[in-house]
């Protein structure tokens, strides 16, 4: 993710100083920045000491501006995330719960993240084969009724429908 820093000061005098850095980097660029940028005359040191991201590029969910040190931490959240595959699971986590991405509990995501599922009819098939249908006769499991189950079992989850699957989380 790449992040837009600049001078808060001269933002609010109407001028854009700042340089696009990885977010990674934020805080050392931030210690660094009346050396890395080019200020106008008008930038007083003294007055323009804070800085912060404007805009944000190549983010895997909808970001405000922020602080350079939270711009950072989200950076190391989006690694851990991407090293297990689950940065857009929990993109959708935070649709759903309207948790900040910075403060959520990411340990309620992980215990409540079912899984990636090519549709919601296929997880509840699954989960159908494997607990109820696994110890009853072929004769009786002909009876089952899989759309009633499907629909009923809908109502202990929260299903995100995307182009790619659905997301599916405990309620």
């Amino acid at each position: 993710m790449r992040v837009w820093i600049g001078c808060l000061g001269c933002y609010n005098g109407g001028d854009l100083v700042g340089e696009w850095v990885e977010a990674g980097n934020a805080t050392d660029f931030e210690a660094d920045f009346a050396n890395r940028v080019k200020v106008p005359a008008s930038h007083i040191a003294e007055a323009h000491e804070e800085y912060w991201v404007f805009d944000i590029d190549e983010s895997p969910w909808k970001l405000g501006e922020m602080s350079p040190s939270d711009a950072e931490a989200i950076q190391e959240l989006i690694d851990e995330l991407r090293e297990n595959c689950l940065e857009d699971a929990y993109g959708y986590w935070l649709e759903v719960t309207g948790e900040p991405v910075l403060g959520g509990d990411i340990d309620a995501f992980r215990d409540n993240y079912v899984g990636h599922f090519p549709t919601w009819r296929y997880y509840a098939d699954e989960v159908a084969i494997e607990t109820i249908l696994m110890s009853v006769d072929q004769a009786v499991a002909n009876y089952f009724d899989w759309e009633a189950w499907a629909r009923d079992l809908a109502y202990d989850y929260h299903i995100v429908d995307t182009l790619q699957g659905v997301y599916i989380f405990h309620l």
